[in-house]
């Protein structure tokens, strides 16, 4: 309101505004962009994608929102956040960052992602989805005084191609035993 802004643009700007726009509400969009080459661009790049997710089928657990900006300024495109039930916060947060790999050394367009980690995790457990964990094989179980023959015993057995785990022993009892059961399915050798 305070820029002497040309009236498309000012209207562009309301449309922005709105939490979540859906694929006619850019055609809306389109119109008032008409002169603005880069919004009509991306624009009609939003167009195609959703056309590919309604191809596979999963447009339905998308929603745009135009008027969303990242703190991060090198993203120079489109910005996403992945959610699911069980966690009102983004498990996966990422873009697209056409300049920032050349501040690396390489000049090229790229999209990346973030996994929040905790998040998934909180959302695996309130959906009750058990995550499968692959059997240990093996595990090497040592005290305060082996620490450098168990890390170059697994070596070894890694070399062999077996999986193994390692952990110290804690000196409380309880403690002690809570490892051991952790291990249950693996053969434990104890190192002290």
């Amino acid at each position: 309101d305070q820029r002497d802004l040309p009236k498309d643009l000012r209207n562009l700007f309301n449309l922005l505004k709105n939490m979540y726009a859906s694929p006619e509400q850019w055609k809306d969009m389109t119109e008032e962009a008409k002169e603005y080459p880069a919004i009509c661009e991306a624009l009609r790049h939003l167009e195609l994608l959703h056309e590919q997710l309604q191809v596979y089928g999963v447009d339905g657990y998308v929603s745009y929102e135009p008027g969303v900006l990242s703190n991060y300024r090198y993203y120079t495109g489109i910005i996403f956040a992945g959610y699911t039930f069980g966690s009102g916060e983004p498990i996966v947060k990422g873009g697209r960052y056409d300049s920032l790999l050349s501040y690396f050394g390489k000049n090229a367009p790229a999209i990346g992602f973030a996994l929040m980690a905790d998040q998934l995790l909180l959302a695996l457990e309130r959906q009750k989805i058990e995550v499968f964990h692959p059997k240990k094989e093996e595990a090497i179980l040592y005290g305060s005084g082996c620490t450098e023959k168990a890390i170059r015993t697994a070596q070894k057995m890694r070399g062999e191609g077996k999986s193994v785990s390692l952990a110290a022993l804690p000196e409380d009892e309880a403690e002690r035993q809570g490892l051991f059961e952790a291990f249950e399915n693996a053969k434990i050798t104890v190192l002290e």
